[in-house]
């Protein structure tokens, strides 16, 4: 039975997000999901994008997208580029990531994951730029830091912030 002692946690979970999702899932390909609010549907792009369905993240983002004010739309936006990141995408999570920022110029996450996306395509001037623009956060040392123009060439910039903030960036200057 599921949940029993025998079990470890992580066998557990993993079969309650594959119950989840498969429910989401048919719940979308249905189209009942027509009027459910935007939250709701966000957090499904979200769990989408956690459990490694990066497309379907992405087909509910657009969703939302469409469904929100405009003033609403960056948050959308930065999971959507997330979601292209990850399936390598790298010229639609460039667009969405200054789209986002064009509406919410204030979170430094989206600066952070634009200066990665500029430094895995090579523009490292321009990841500079964006890691510039982060400034200093408050209790968060690895975005000061990087705002914090501690080192000195772009490459070495990019180098130092893939490494730090990128999921495949791991010590690749050793």
């Amino acid at each position: 039975p599921s949940g029993s002692i025998g079990e470890r946690p992580g066998e557990v979970c993993a079969k309650g997000f594959r119950a989840v999702d498969q429910r989401a899932l048919d719940l979308h390909q249905a189209g009942e999901l027509e009027g459910v609010p935007s939250s709701l549907e966000f957090s499904l792009g979200m769990f989408y994008t956690q459990v490694g369905r990066s497309e379907d993240a992405i087909e509910t983002f657009g969703s939302v997208l469409l469904s929100i004010q405009p003033a609403d739309r960056g948050p959308v936006l930065r999971a959507r580029a997330d979601a292209y990141r990850t399936l390598g995408q790298l010229t639609k999570a460039r667009h969405d990531y200054y789209s986002a920022i064009s509406l919410d110029p204030e979170d430094p996450q989206t600066y952070i994951a634009l200066g990665i996306t500029l430094s895995d395509t090579g523009f490292h001037d321009e990841a500079i730029e964006q890691f510039d623009n982060v400034g200093f956060v408050e209790g968060q040392a690895r975005l000061s830091w990087a705002g914090g123009g501690l080192v000195s060439t772009a490459e070495n910039m990019s180098l130092w912030a893939y490494e730090l903030f990128s999921v495949r960036g791991s010590a690749v200057s050793e």
